[in-house]
This record gives C-alpha cells, structure tokens and sequence, in this order.
C-alpha cells in the first residue's frame, strides 16, 4: 500500500501506471506518517508535500534519513522499520509545473495555470482531469522528474508485489 495526502496525489501516481487498489488517501501529512508508523508491513510506503513555508514536520520525518533526492523527489526511509516516504519538493502543483516548464510545456494547453495557487483552486475534478492528461503528455516527452518518480513507483510496485 501506498498511503498519499490527498487526491490529486493518488491520481498523480494513478497517471503514472501504479493500480487505484495501491493508492490509499490519508487526509494530510500526519496521517500519511501514522499510517507508516504504525504499519509494521501492511503499509511501507508513502507521498507528502514538503510545505517548506516553516509548519513543523511530523516526528517520523524527523527520525528519516535521506536516501536520495534528485529532479525534486527527496527519498526517505525508516531505519529500524525500512518504510520509505517520497517527498514532493516544494509541493505537487509546484513539482508537476516545473516538470512541465523543464521539457518545455505550457500548462495552459491542458487547461491549467501557470501559478502554482491558482492551479489548487480548480475544482477537484477538473483538475485531477487535466492533471491526468498533463501527467501522461510528460511521461511521453521523458520528463526527468516524471520519470524519476515512476522509477521509485516502480520500485514500490515490486516491493509491495512480494
């Protein structure tokens, strides 16, 4: 099981090939991390936000250590559990625009907007709509941080598939 903060998310991975049964919705940050804490092996993997902006971080981010971060995903994992936490740096709609604007695609065209706020603010099902549709046109131009995150989904997949 994957456990996300939100919907958006789940359709972000959903996008990206991983299986509705997998994706699991929390409700926020804290509950993403309860979910890790407290899983032993039903749940070892998760997705937040970053939210840089100084809110403090639940205290299971704290005890994580940096696996890797690249192309705006930051890898944590648990050491004495193994459960492993992707981080989206700043935010998703920060991170899926700047992957869009690094392969040289305009939002607007998938009927989003260029602000990060304003792109939160659509209506929920438009927006996981064009979200979908924006997602799969980066997959196929190989966007580097599109790409970099299905290969740790991948992984994911793997894992949870044993």
């Amino acid at each position: 099981m994957i456990v996300v903060e939100g919907k958006t998310d789940k359709e972000l991975l959903i996008a990206l090939g991983m299986p509705k049964k997998l994706v699991k919705v929390a409700g926020a940050k804290g509950r993403v991390c309860n979910y890790l804490r407290k899983s032993g092996s039903r749940f070892r993997f998760g997705m937040v936000d970053e939210d840089p902006e100084g809110q403090a971080q639940p205290p299971l981010m704290e005890r994580m250590q940096v696996v890797e971060e690249r192309h705006g995903v930051r890898v944590l994992e648990d050491p004495g559990s193994g459960n492993r936490l992707l981080v989206l740096c700043p935010r998703l709609e920060e991170w899926v625009l700047q992957a869009a604007k690094g392969v040289g695609v305009s939002v607007n065209e998938f009927g989003l907007p260029p602000d990060a706020r304003e792109f939160k603010k659509l209506p929920t099902t438009r927006r996981l709509d064009d979200l979908r549709r924006l997602v799969r046109h980066l997959h196929e131009r190989k966007s580097p941080p599109i790409r970099h995150l299905e290969h740790h989904l991948r992984l994911m997949k793997k894992a949870l598939s044993k």
